[in-house]
């Protein structure tokens, strides 16, 4: 037995996999949100446009967190009949996404169809990641990317 199958398993392994899958969907969100922003202030392909891209929207400074509060206070997006629900399938983007990144597997509740991920400072707070659950995570992921294409 290698020193690496101690400490790791087949639902380490499949965990794992799931976050590849989240953090991947959230990263494209972010990209349509800053394409969103970006659009608002400048013209595609302009000086400008790669400037505010470049130092402001794609630095590690400008988080997902800002990038969603800047959408918010933006006239021509926050009056969009579809406004509230492109909020909330964000903030539950990000919501899953800190969870998968940060929280830890609880080993004796998972199975390998239903994992069990838990705050490591607080056992009470747990997810449930199941089949339904990336469905579901990746159908928000699908329509928050299409309502940003404004």
């Amino acid at each position: 037995m290698s020193r690496h199958s101690i400490w790791f398993d087949k639902k380490d392994d499949k965990l794992n996999k799931v976050r590849g899958i989240i953090i991947s969907h959230q990263l494209n969100v972010e990209l349509f949100l800053t394409f969103t922003i970006l659009k608002y202030f400048h013209k595609r392909g302009t000086k400008k446009w790669k400037f505010f891209y470049d130092n402001v929207l794609n630095t590690t400074l400008f988080t997902f967190e800002e990038k969603i509060n800047l959408f918010k206070k933006i006239p021509t997006y926050n009056k969009l009949k579809k406004f509230k629900k492109i909020i909330q399938n964000l903030r539950g983007i990000q919501n899953s996404r800190n969870k998968l990144a940060h929280w830890t597997i609880n080993k004796q509740k998972s199975k390998m169809n239903k994992l069990v991920v838990e705050n490591p400072l607080n056992k009470n707070q747990a997810l449930v990641i199941d089949d339904k659950f990336i469905e579901e995570f990746e159908k928000n992921a699908t329509d928050t990317i299409l309502s940003l294409k404004i």
